[in-house]
Parts: C-alpha cells; sequence; structure tokens
C-alpha cells in the first residue's frame, strides 16, 4: 500500500509540474 501511494505521488507530482510548465509557457508566449 505505501509503495502505491508513493506510485501515485509520483505520478501526481509529475503531472501538476507539467501542468505548471505548460501554463507558464502560454504566459509568456
Amino acid at each position: 500500500m505505501f509503495l502505491t501511494f508513493e506510485l501515485l505521488t509520483g505520478l501526481l507530482t509529475q503531472a501538476v509540474g507539467q501542468d505548471v510548465a505548460i501554463r507558464a509557457a502560454h504566459k509568456s508566449s
């Protein structure tokens, strides 16, 4: 269960990071 939680947290962090990067790119351009 801990492993699953870590994997989900990692995927969520990655998704949020990509979303922030995409939003920042759209704002600058």
